[in-house]
């Protein structure tokens, strides 16, 4: 078995960052409940800036949650084997992407099918 302790670490670290992140972008989100601004010009760059901070949330949870994943993978021992063909990963690509579940062949044949 490798030893995946300075992954493990990175891994904390970032769930660590995306949690705080994701608590600041919701305390913007509960705070934007005021009147609308009388310009409309200004309206139009509020509702992008909101759309931006709700792409940045989600996109915040996705890799939050393939992170506590990757914790768990970790946890059980299970860590490093790619969920789709059992190999092992290679450890460059895991520190690379810490968080990944594949390896590089399987995550290619994955976007491969869906961008058909």
């Amino acid at each position: 078995m490798m030893n995946y302790t300075a992954i493990k670490q990175t891994l904390i670290e970032k769930r660590q960052a995306l949690e705080l992140r994701f608590s600041r972008t919701q305390q913007h989100i509960k705070h934007k409940d005021g009147p609308p601004n009388p310009d409309f010009a200004e309206q139009a760059t509020e509702r992008q800036n909101e759309d931006v901070v709700y792409g940045l949330d989600e996109a915040a949870r996705v890799e939050l949650e393939q992170i506590k994943q990757a914790l768990h993978r970790i946890e059980t021992n299970e860590y490093g084997l790619c969920l789709e063909c059992g190999e092992q990963i290679p450890y460059e690509r895991l520190e690379a992407i810490p968080y990944t579940a594949y390896c590089k062949n399987c995550m290619d044949k994955q976007f491969q099918r869906a961008n058909r």
